[in-house]
């Protein structure tokens, strides 16, 4: 019994490790990302947030037409669900009308 709870501690810990570990990535993503040029690009760098957050979000948005593409992704996503759930369904009828051999 002893044994087992100290697997799961380990486990808990490895799992623990590995999540920080995939999410650390994504958390320094923002963190530049609310940082002037300047900043990024200094040296040590820096790993707090800075307060040009709104501003840099802002110009992104501006510049690459950042609305436009979201509505894109949206669109795509909406569509290809919708076609899912119709090739699902009509696969649902097929398996309770339906006798196939097997």
């Amino acid at each position: 019994m002893k044994q087992t709870h100290t697997k799961t501690i380990f486990l808990h810990i490895a799992l623990i490790l590995a999540v920080i570990i995939i999410c650390l990535p994504v958390i320094l993503a923002f963190i530049i990302s609310s940082q002037s040029e300047t900043e990024v690009f200094s040296s040590p760098p820096k790993l707090t947030f800075s307060n040009n957050w709104a501003y840099n979000y802002t110009t992104a948005w501006n510049r690459v037409n950042l609305g436009r593409m979201m509505f894109n992704s949206a669109f795509i996503a909406i569509m290809v669900t919708i076609g899912k759930i119709v090739i699902s369904l009509l696969a649902a009828f097929a398996f309770t009308h339906f006798e196939f051999k097997g």
